[in-house]
């Protein structure tokens, strides 16, 4: 009886001994767990060499590896500060990878818990790199414009700094729109300038906006927007261009989008413009084999219209 007593005494206090420390190692693993992140994949440079060549579809998996962890982490409560790591792996396996300058700056600056004045300077580092890298994609400069303009405001601390922010975020935005980005955005634009004193700026964004404007309500605004700001001329000038262009787009292309008109128009047919030149040419002749916007509009109104 005294052996079993003795033998059940040393269990107990063996099975006593092995819990007590594994609960304080469990204890301070979920905390390591909680608060520290561990990023598992080599530096950039080495991980394009260990992609094999498969380098689209690496920065795929790194893609859909950041959002699983975004939002893991706001799940969790815990700071996410490996961001960057995610971005500059993606950025060197395929430079101009277009998720990334789409949502830099909400996964930076609105990260878990909350992003930082660093964050948004990283922020506009990234997307303006989106512009060199991608710089006729019109959503790359809205989205660069919009950031400096409206969002980066709130973790800016000086002033003058935040003011010049949003005259570069307007500049960034009417670039989109003359690339083809969505022209609603020309009046926000437009207001940022003014009250900069960039009136003339502000102006001449308008007019051009005006000009590739497919909406008739947009053109409504725009118009009134330049008559508030005393350019009537200007106005009258690219209501004279419309009038010159609209009836081409709607006659002659009407499969493309007013934009691509602009680009890709005048289009003289071959056929009839064929050794035709000089004063052997009619009026009528002029217009149909014009080459470009320049033998379409009157001088003049070219001249006024320039920004």
């Amino acid at each position: 009886m005294k052996r079993f007593v003795f033998a059940s005494m040393a269990v107990c206090l063996a099975a006593v001994g092995v819990h007590l420390p594994r609960e304080r190692m469990n204890r301070a693993t979920y905390k390591l767990k909680e608060t520290d992140d561990i990023y598992p994949f080599p530096e950039p440079k080495q991980l394009k060499t260990l992609s094999l060549g498969y380098k689209s579809a690496l920065a795929d998996l790194l893609w859909a590896k950041l959002k699983v962890e975004y939002g893991v982490h706001w799940s969790e409560k815990r700071e996410f500060v490996n961001i960057p790591n995610y971005f500059d792996a993606i950025l060197e396996l395929e430079p101009g990878y277009p998720p990334v300058f789409e949502y830099a700056d909400t996964f930076l600056v609105y990260r878990p818990l909350r992003g930082t004045e660093q964050d948004a300077r990283l922020a506009r580092a990234y997307l303006e790199r989106g512009t060199r890298e991608r710089p006729y994609d019109p959503n790359v400069w809205l989205g660069l414009g919009k950031y400096l303009a409206f969002l980066s405001r709130t973790f800016l601390t000086s002033q003058p700094e935040i003011d010049a922010w949003r005259a570069d975020g307007a500049r960034a935005m009417m670039r989109g729109v003359e690339l083809g980005g969505d022209v609603s955005s020309t009046l926000s634009a437009a207001s940022i300038l003014t009250r900069g004193g960039e009136t003339k700026a502000a102006i001449a964004s308008l007019r051009r906006a005006l000009a590739i404007s497919e909406e008739p309500s947009q053109r409504e605004a725009i118009e009134a927007k330049l008559d508030e700001l005393g350019a009537r001329r200007e106005r009258e000038d690219a209501d004279r261009a419309i009038k010159l262009i609209e009836p081409l787009w709607r006659t002659k292309a009407r499969g493309l989008s007013y934009t691509a008109v602009l680009l890709m128009w005048p289009a003289p047919d071959p056929g009839l413009c064929a050794g035709v030149g000089g004063s052997a040419r009619t009026a009528q002749q002029s217009r149909e084999c014009a080459r470009g916007w320049d033998a379409l509009l009157p001088k003049d109104e070219l001249d006024s219209t320039k920004p």
